[in-house]
């Protein structure tokens, strides 16, 4: 959640679960998500862009897994879209807080810039 609240500046609005709360195991909330039997949901928080969007940010705990996860076979963000005012103050704010850069700036048909950014979390283990 630090990565996120120093990148974007976001507040933690609620977590249904927490790193020290019992995980949820895949039986109790699979269905939903998608998960196989032995995953199990570690934490749950909905985070508030400003006066903006919400994310909702799920670390799960995959014990049976020996390779590296990857978006194709987990499902998770390996990027996303933000706009704001000041794109270059938002990259460094972004780059400051371990994120990296896939590309950019880019000039998108409005003429407005736009940079794809990568979480900082997506390659270290209970990054979020």
């Amino acid at each position: 959640m630090q990565f996120f609240s120093d990148a974007f500046g976001t507040t933690r609005l609620f977590s249904l679960v927490r790193k020290n709360d019992p995980p949820l195991d895949a039986h109790a909330i699979g269905a939903k998500n998608g998960l196989p039997k032995g995953v199990a949901i570690v934490a749950i928080s909905m985070l508030r862009f400003g006066n903006g969007a919400n994310l909702e940010v799920f670390e799960i705990d995959w014990p049976r897994r020996t390779d590296a996860a990857t978006i194709g076979d987990i499902g998770s963000i390996s990027h996303f879209s933000v706009t704001g005012d000041d794109i270059d103050a938002a990259t460094a704010r972004f780059e400051a807080a371990g994120g990296s850069l896939l590309e950019g700036p880019t000039i998108s048909p409005d003429k407005r810039k736009a940079r794809a950014i990568a979480d900082a979390s997506a390659s270290r283990p209970g990054g979020c």
